[in-house]
């Protein structure tokens, strides 16, 4: 009895390996990587549709080519010879580089190096996935700049908000020691003023009370200042055109400014009306304007006021507090004076702080201009280089009744 014997079936197993070939070629080939195999001598011997896309050619085109034909001699030696080398040895490694593809130009990719081992022990060919990463990479160059952008926001506010408390509390000091000294000067000028009723008219001793009256009237009006400042004296309000009064503090100013300096007025036909006290109004532009005038003295300069009227929700990021009005009516005074440095900048509407030599200046201006402005809900901010000039820009809610005029009007033209 003959014995059977069985014979392996090649043609299944050559079948099945043909199967296995044909989904790896398809797993490899629909990867969104380029993925190539490499061997010792730095040719390529496999790689995928992804590759040759990227390199704008045909499979058969790389076979066989060297990383430095196809790269480029530079590139391969700088970025990817050692890497290579490194996974010869047997490690996996991974590494991020800028390379340039015909396709898309330069874009970053990360890659992959894995070592491949043929014969047992010994590693033949590298495994190569190159991953573009240039998407990712301009995200997180965006997410670093919004960072900073965020942090910069940050530390302005915090600045501003230490600001703002700091001159609350000086605000505060100063208005208590001023009423209190109100209250000396009131007993001043009352015993000099009976001292005056008791003594001849023409008298040499009758001319010394009117001095001290003199002197007692100039201080009043220094506190006055800061009572201004600290936001303790009541303001009389009308609703006022801004126009007028800028107007005539810019007529005003110009009869007194040197020669050598210039005051450009860009107004346009707006004539918008702000709740305020005139006088106090005409105190804030002329302040501004005097500081940037003697900010450009011993040179030729140029100051340039600005007016214009702004959407009220359009600046509220700018001047950091809630708005109370639909508009508001900007005011800039630009000069091309000496500026500031940040440092200045922080303190410039402190009271008593200034810049001037002993003799030339309070340092109240500033101060009593950021109080009335406050006093009637607005917004004072700065912006200054050295040697560049400065910018003051002034918000000011405008009243309703212009705002209601407005509207008003538009209808009428509708």
């Amino acid at each position: 009895m003959k014995r059977k014997i069985n014979i392996p079936d090649y043609t299944k197993n050559l079948k099945y390996l043909e199967k296995e070939n044909f989904f790896s070629d398809q797993i490899v080939n629909n990867s969104r990587s380029m993925v190539s195999i490499i061997n010792r001598n730095y040719l390529y011997e496999k790689v995928n549709s992804t590759f040759c896309s990227a390199h704008k050619g045909v499979r058969e085109s790389f076979i066989g080519k060297s990383l430095g034909d196809v790269w480029g001699p530079a590139v391969f030696q700088n970025k990817i010879k050692q890497n290579i080398d490194l996974c010869f040895t047997g490690k996996t490694v991974k590494y991020e580089a800028s390379f340039n593809t015909p396709k898309s130009g330069k874009r970053y990719f990360e890659v992959v190096f894995r070592p491949v081992q043929v014969n047992k022990g010994e590693v033949t060919h590298l495994l190569a996935e190159t991953f573009d990463i240039s998407d990712l990479k301009q995200s997180e160059k965006a997410a670093v700049e919004m960072k900073k952008e965020f942090r910069k926001m940050e530390t302005n506010f915090e600045n501003r908000l230490l600001q703002a408390q700091r001159l609350e509390t000086i605000g505060v000091l100063a208005g208590g020691i001023a009423h209190d000294f109100n209250n000396i000067l009131a007993t001043i000028s009352g015993y000099a003023e009976m001292l005056r009723d008791d003594l001849t008219k023409g008298s040499l001793s009758y001319g010394k009370t009117g001095k001290i009256l003199s002197a007692v009237y100039k201080a009043r009006s220094l506190t006055n200042q800061i009572l201004t400042f600290s936001r303790q004296v009541e303001q009389e309000k009308i609703s006022v055109s801004v126009y007028e009064i800028l107007k005539e503090t810019i007529g005003f100013v110009k009869s007194a400014t040197p020669s050598d300096i210039t005051i450009k007025a860009e107004i346009p036909k707006v004539n918008p009306n702000v709740f305020a006290d005139p006088t106090q109004l005409f105190r804030v532009f002329l302040n501004l304007m005097t500081n940037a005038i003697q900010s450009m003295e011993g040179k030729a300069g140029t100051l340039t006021v600005n007016l214009d009227v702004v959407d009220g929700k359009l600046i509220k990021q700018i001047i950091d507090k809630d708005i109370v009005a639909d508009e508001y009516t900007l005011l800039t005074f630009r000069d091309t004076g000496t500026g500031m440095d940040q440092s200045l900048v922080q303190r410039i509407f402190e009271p008593f702080y200034t810049t001037r030599e002993v003799g030339k200046g309070t340092g109240l201006g500033l101060s009593v201009v950021h109080g009335i402005v406050s006093e009637m809900e607005g917004k004072i901010l700065v912006s200054s280089k050295e040697n560049e000039g400065s910018v003051f820009s002034v918000y000011l809610p405008v009243s309703r009744d212009y705002s209601n005029s407005k509207v008003d009007k538009e209808r009428r033209k509708k």
